[in-house]
């Protein structure tokens, strides 16, 4: 609850907490070789992208990894990679910086190559599950 505070002082308590969690499908996973634990790094989501997506006649018919492209799933490769959103006194932007470049260069990387599809920000879960029902998407 770190960022409910001001001056050392409660000023919010939060609606709900959440934790961007990585759901696989561990069959797919197993039947294209892959570690069914899942990829643990970036560079390892990567590459289980690259494996996990399926073209058929140039078309795409499988992508291997999906996720928002919002300020949730970005805050939170922000600080997995070493950066924070604001400066250590809250008053500036800190992003411009290396940690606030490195998921957007992720995901374009992904996105350009073909294995990452990304549903428009705030998706809700209608919207997630139903490429995953159609097989359109692997994690």
């Amino acid at each position: 609850m770190g960022n409910s505070y001001w001056k050392d002082e409660l000023y919010a308590i939060p609606f709900n907490r959440s934790t961007p969690l990585l759901y696989v499908n561990k069959g797919l996973l197993k039947e294209s070789g892959l570690n069914p634990e899942g990829p643990k790094t970036w560079a390892e989501l990567e590459e289980f992208a690259r494996k996990l997506t399926k073209r058929k006649g140039g078309k795409t018919v499988r992508y291997g990894f999906s996720t928002p492209i919002d300020i949730w799933f970005y805050e939170a490769l922000v600080f997995q990679s070493g950066g924070s959103i604001l400066t250590e006194d809250n008053k500036q932007l800190a992003l411009l910086n290396e940690a606030g470049k490195a998921p957007l260069e992720f995901w374009s990387r992904m996105i350009k190559e073909g294995i990452m599809k990304n549903p428009p920000g705030g998706a809700n879960l209608a919207v997630l599950a139903a490429p995953s029902t159609e097989k359109k998407q692997a994690a």
